[in-house]
Formats: C-alpha cells, sequence, structure tokens
C-alpha cells in the first residue's frame, strides 16, 4: 500500500529532486539523482535542526520535552502536509498507519538527537 501511494513510485526525496531538476532545466544521470535525493533527505533534517538550534532557547515551548515537540512539528509539517500539498507524497490516508508511526517515531529520535547535539555544543 506504501508503495502504491507514492507518486511515480519514488520517494518524496526523489520527486523533490524531479521537480527541481525540471524548474532548473538540470539534467541528472541516475547516480547523481540518487546523491541529490540523499543529499535533498539529509538537508529536509539539516535545516530545520539548524533553526531548531538557534531558536530553542529564544521561542518559549519550542524546546519542550527536550526535543519531541520539535521532532513531531517536522513530522506533522513535513510529512503529514507539505510532501501531499507539493505533490510530492500521496495523500496522508493513502499510506497505511504503519507509515505514519515509523514516519513519527524516527522523527521524535530526530527531535532528542538535535536537542542533544544542542546541549553537548552549548548551543
Amino acid at each position: 500500500r506504501e508503495a502504491a501511494a507514492r507518486p511515480n513510485g519514488q520517494s518524496s526525496t526523489a520527486n523533490l529532486v524531479d521537480l527541481a531538476t525540471d524548474r532548473l532545466g538540470v539534467e541528472l544521470d541516475e547516480s547523481q539523482r540518487s546523491t541529490a535525493s540523499t543529499a535533498a533527505h539529509w538537508a529536509l533534517g539539516i535545516v530545520p535542526g539548524a533553526l531548531y538550534g538557534a531558536l530553542r532557547h529564544r521561542v518559549p515551548g519550542l524546546g519542550a520535552a527536550n526535543g519531541l515537540l520539535f521532532g513531531a512539528l517536522v513530522f506533522a509539517t513535513n510529512d503529514e502536509y507539505l510532501n501531499a500539498a507539493l505533490g510530492l507524497s500521496g495523500p496522508p490516508d493513502a499510506y497505511p498507519a504503519s507509515t505514519h508511526v515509523r514516519g513519527l517515531v524516527g522523527h521524535l529520535a530526530l527531535g532528542m538527537t538535535v536537542d542533544t547535539v544542542c546541549d553537548v555544543l552549548g548551543a
């Protein structure tokens, strides 16, 4: 069911790379496309993580629950809303519950990890 819900049979990051290359008029071979998709996935974690580090002590409640709130917000915004709104994924109800649970747990782990790294770095 998860595979059937994916537009073009691809992950949301692969669809993002396709969208970007089409808009920019850039052509990538399969190896470059795979690398760009991996880079996009990492950037989608790094950029919000950096913003979190910069804002967690400035925005009341943002650092709540040691990054769990941040992780939940990234999940809800990215996985549950933006991907579908931009056509990078199918609608949320097209995916099985296990997909949503796996995504939420992964983003909660991301949030806690980012919060821990910020603590270690004194950010």
